[in-house]
């Protein structure tokens, strides 16, 4: 599903000429692989990774509501999350492999990857929310 192409020469997710267009595989799939691919190299990746791993199951459902309330590209979202869920898979059962840095690149659509950035911060702002809402709960036990 990664690809080169003339206008990157890393293996990405190639939005030109209708080659993302794999019969059988949908949108989704390859855009969750492009981002799984992206996690080791992007720094805003990793960090949210990092970030995503520490919340809990009732934390991640908060976030998808969140998302799913303020109508947000759920179309990004949900390969975002995939690609995360996938990528902690991967760190649990085989350890934290590594990817050849410089070997991929995410896609050769500007558009796309500011998308992806600004949905990376909606994530990030949701659970920063959830971390002052933690901290205040804590702040208003500890005082009693």
């Amino acid at each position: 599903m990664l690809v080169k192409c003339n206008f990157l020469s890393k293996l990405h997710l190639c939005t030109t000429q209708g080659r993302w267009a794999n019969v059988g595989v949908s949108w989704t799939d390859q855009l969750t692989e492009a981002i799984l691919y992206s996690i080791p190299e992007d720094g805003r990746l990793r960090t949210l990774f990092t970030r995503w791993c520490m919340q809990g199951h009732e934390e991640r459902q908060f976030i998808d509501d969140e998302i799913i309330l303020k109508r947000e590209k759920f179309e990004l979202y949900l390969p975002l999350k995939r690609a995360m869920a996938r990528w902690e898979e991967v760190q649990d059962t085989k350890g934290a492999p590594g990817f050849e840095p410089g070997w991929y690149g995410f896609t050769c659509d500007s558009n796309l990857e500011e998308a992806l950035a600004n949905m990376v911060k909606t994530v990030n702002a949701i659970i920063d929310g959830i971390a002052r809402t933690k901290k205040s709960a804590f702040l208003e036990h500890s005082d009693v």
